[in-house]
């Protein structure tokens, strides 16, 4: 169901769940700090009450003054928090007590017996007529002679308080914070409505509809795509409609529509290039044809791709269809406008194809996606071809693939040595029928081997001296880090990456089965 939203409504869910995210996160955190903090402080005053007290107590004790050490726990017990103070000798003995409802005498248990081992104050959480409190004990030195206790209880209750106002504190914050958030996610809709408009447009037209007109608000960059997509579908609908009267009326005035077709594609050319003058904007709705998630079953994924001018011809796609998964790859030759336009059309005829007959093989992809390819490219008089190998994945690790790509690098963890796999078939774009020339190939991924899939920019990429990256270094880099996730696998090569001169479009997919 979650494929079948816009574009606009994936980004925003994703920025709500980013957003709220954080904020559960920061209310836990926030919580747990100010929690160990207040108990902290009460343990702190604990220690400090019966340090002092037992220093009180230490000469009163031995000189046998108990009204004053029973004044002096009357004192303390003015505070709401302490709820009793006791004096017990070393045999267990309760000598004075606050608390007159509790025992006269208690059995000196192991933690009294940790108390005499630290000669130390120690303290412990227990619950007291169903009521948590910290209890504190303390030792009485005389003469290096531990000869009996101080115990101090003390009530949790204003921990509890405190702690509740805090943590209202905390979620108000995190409410307010959370409208913020919404507020975003309504401007950010709003800022994404122009290129939803520009998508139902070009539907129209795909649909037949050449004299579908947008609607233009917008002074921005969308709003001058908008006036030439207008302008270029009005002059369709008119070389349309000529074209139909003119064939209709007369046959013999073929020379004449054959001029007035050539003045045409001048005019569609021109319109080409001021729709994609702006190559900034072209790199926009071609990064929206790539996959937002990249998702199989049982594997763990990492992927990217970096144009080497504002619109590149690499192209890589993770799909997921009728429960049918493909993984695809390529390369057209070149990079800029055209390329990009090649990229874009191949994707296209792929999804297609695979939305309409997504059991179809390998080979018959490849060879209807050629089918189209060499028709347009023909069309756009431009000499262009695309490297290009699609897999589907079977079960038990099990791929069946076909084209021609770089190797396929495949790091076996039973080895920890990369296996280079063969890609073999016909590039796309050159011949009109390629079926005779794409074999059906298989591999087998194994539980923690991976698969690295690449083009040609990685190992074509170069130092100032003229270092070629190359094969050899990427395979000893996918070697070195074979073990590791696919995350980190791609982030050691990009990074190893950064001293070289891309001339080329980047794309590294890394594949690491997990289950």
């Amino acid at each position: 169901m979650f494929n079948r939203l816009s574009i606009k409504f994936k980004l925003i869910a994703a920025f709500l769940f980013m957003v709220f995210t954080v904020i559960a996160v920061f209310t836990m955190f926030f919580y747990t700090h100010e929690r160990t903090m207040i108990r902290n402080e009460m343990i702190k005053r604990g220690n400090d009450v019966i340090k002092t007290f037992t220093q009180m107590t230490v000469t009163l004790f031995f000189s046998m003054d108990y009204i004053t050490i029973a004044d002096n726990a009357g004192e303390l017990v003015k505070d709401s928090d302490i709820v009793s103070v006791s004096v017990i000798d070393d045999r267990g003995k309760i000598l004075i007590n606050t608390d007159q409802e509790g025992p006269r005498e208690i059995s000196l248990e192991s933690f009294f017996q940790d108390v005499m081992a630290s000669r130390g104050i120690q303290y412990r959480e227990l619950r007291l007529k169903g009521h948590p409190v910290l209890e504190f004990v303390g030792p009485i030195i005389y003469f290096n002679k531990i000869a009996g206790f101080t115990r101090i209880r003390i009530s949790l209750h204003s921990f509890e308080e405190q702690l509740l106002n805090r943590l209202f504190r905390i979620v108000l914050l995190a409410g307010v914070m959370s409208i913020f958030a919404l507020v975003l996610a309504v401007l950010l809709l709003r800022l994404l409505n122009p290129l939803k408009t520009l998508v139902l447009g070009t539907q129209e037209i795909t649909g037949g509809n050449l004299g579908y007109q947008i609607p233009v608000r917008a002074q921005d960059e969308i709003g001058e795509l908008a006036r030439h997509f207008n302008w270029m579908s009005s002059r369709l609908r008119s070389y349309a409609d000529t074209m139909e009267q003119k064939v209709a009326a007369r046959t013999e005035a073929l020379e004449k529509v054959n001029a007035q077709l050539r003045q045409a594609k001048e005019q569609l050319i021109e319109t080409k290039d001021a729709l994609w003058g702006e190559m900034q904007l072209a790199k926009k709705i071609q990064t929206v044809l790539l996959p937002k998630r990249s998702l199989l079953r049982g594997y763990d994924i990492a992927v990217s791709l970096e144009p080497a001018e504002e619109v590149g011809g690499d192209y890589y796609d993770i799909i997921s269809v009728a429960g049918y998964e493909w993984v695809v790859i390529g390369d057209v030759s070149g990079h800029g406008v055209a390329s990009g336009l090649v990229m874009m059309m191949v994707q296209t005829a792929i999804h297609t194809v695979l939305n309409s007959h997504p059991e179809t093989s390998p080979p018959e992809l490849l060879c209807a996606v050629n089918h189209t390819i060499y028709n347009n490219i023909q069309l756009m008089d431009e000499e262009k071809h695309m490297t290009i190998v699609v897999m589907t994945l079977g079960k038990d690790g099990g791929f069946t693939f076909s084209g021609l790509h770089e190797d396929i690098l495949m790091w076996r963890r039973s080895t920890g040595k990369v296996e280079n796999i063969e890609t073999d078939g016909m590039w796309v774009g050159i011949e009109p029928d390629i079926s005779d020339m794409l074999p059906v190939k298989h591999l087998k991924m194994n539980i923690g081997d991976c698969m690295v899939l690449f083009t040609d920019g990685i190992t074509e990429a170069r130092r100032n001296n003229g270092d070629f990256f190359g094969d050899h270094r990427l395979v000893s880099m996918v070697e070195e880090s074979g073990s590791l996730s696919a995350a980190q696998i791609h982030r050691n090569i990009m990074d190893a990456l950064i001293p070289y001169n891309k001339l080329d479009d980047v794309t590294l997919l890394v594949i690491k089965r997990t289950g």
